[in-house]
């Protein structure tokens, strides 16, 4: 919970920071992936050069979720073992965006994408279509292609700017041309 409350305000303050033009004419962003477990953490090296650092299967998968956010155009992404943790708080604006398994891994890992870093625009677009995409999602899970492809097409027409609606056309277009033998929902990423 800490971990996503302090993700949130991280970009909070970012975006003040470059509202007031404090990095001169650039604007700087940030991504996050944020996952859950068991860490092994402590000082590593000799006694000429130590460090603090965090280490295991758990902080890769945070380091692999955290490079996603460039393909789902996010800012902040959480995989569903931190979701677990903070689904039943309200105060998080949450949606479900991709079920992948990621390099390095056999175990399928979802994703959300935590936005309540949005810009008002986006903000309100992300709520008003969040009904039509979370069952556009179902439909596509299920490999009900035609109405997945009717669902997020509406969420595109209130939302155009939603790329992760225009991803899942491109790839239910690639899906319908070739269906799936044993579909279980699941997208394979190929590159960290």
């Amino acid at each position: 919970k800490y971990a996503v409350q302090t993700a949130i305000e991280m970009h909070h303050k970012l975006h003040q920071l470059n509202h007031h033009n404090r990095f001169k004419d650039k604007k700087l962003s940030m991504a996050i992936g944020i996952n859950t477990g068991t860490v092994v953490a402590g000082n590593v090296g000799s006694h000429r050069k130590m460090e603090y650092t965090v280490l295991g299967d758990n902080v890769n998968l945070a380091a692999r979720i955290e490079s996603l956010n460039r393909k789902y155009n996010s800012h902040i992404l959480i995989s569903d073992h931190t979701y677990r943790y903070i689904r039943d708080d309200v105060s998080f604006l949450i949606r479900e965006i991709d079920a992948v398994r990621v390099k390095g891994r056999k175990k399928p890992v979802v994703l959300y994408e935590v936005y309540n870093c949005c810009e008002k625009e986006e903000l309100a677009c992300k709520n008003n279509t969040l009904p039509d995409f979370m069952s556009a999602l179902q439909f596509y899970k299920s490999a009900n292609f035609i109405e997945a492809e009717n669902l997020f097409k509406k969420v595109l027409k209130n939302y155009p700017n939603d790329k992760i609606s225009t991803m899942y056309l491109k790839r239910i277009e690639v899906l319908k041309q070739h269906p799936p033998k044993d579909w279980d929902g699941v997208f394979v990423m190929t590159s960290k």
